[in-house]
Parts: structure tokens; C-alpha cells; sequence
């Protein structure tokens, strides 16, 4: 079982959810908005599965990462 993750839209910064879970378990949650009380900004966000990963930091976004380098 891994933390959940999901980034603040102010400060960009990977923020804990405070919930665990297995990749597969994450994925087959319902898309519905949680409220989360930011621990990087103190606002609270919604987030759902799609918004969410586990582990720590964000992963690659390789589509937006060639963007860039171009």
C-alpha cells in the first residue's frame, strides 16, 4: 500500500491525501470530488481518481515534457 498524492493547482507542490492505497484500488474508485484541506497552500481542493497517483512526486507527464523541450 502506497500514500496517494495529488498536486495543489496553487503551488504546483505533490500534497499527501492522507489515504493509502494500491494502484488497482485507486483506479477503481468512482470519480467523485473529495475535499482536501492542502497541506502546501491551507485552501481546500477537490480532487478525484484521475487527479490522484502513489508515491511521492508527480509523475512524468512526457507529452508536456517533449512540449517544452521543443
Amino acid at each position: 500500500m502506497g500514500d496517494i498524492f495529488v498536486k495543489c493547482p496553487r503551488t504546483l507542490k505533490s500534497v499527501p491525501t492522507g489515504l493509502k492505497a494500491e494502484w488497482v484500488v485507486l483506479h477503481s474508485l468512482p470519480t467523485i470530488a473529495i475535499p482536501l484541506v492542502c497541506a502546501a497552500c491551507g485552501q481546500t481542493h477537490k480532487w478525484t481518481r484521475d487527479d490522484a497517483w502513489i508515491g511521492g512526486e508527480a509523475p512524468i507527464d512526457l507529452a508536456q515534457e517533449s512540449a517544452a523541450a521543443s
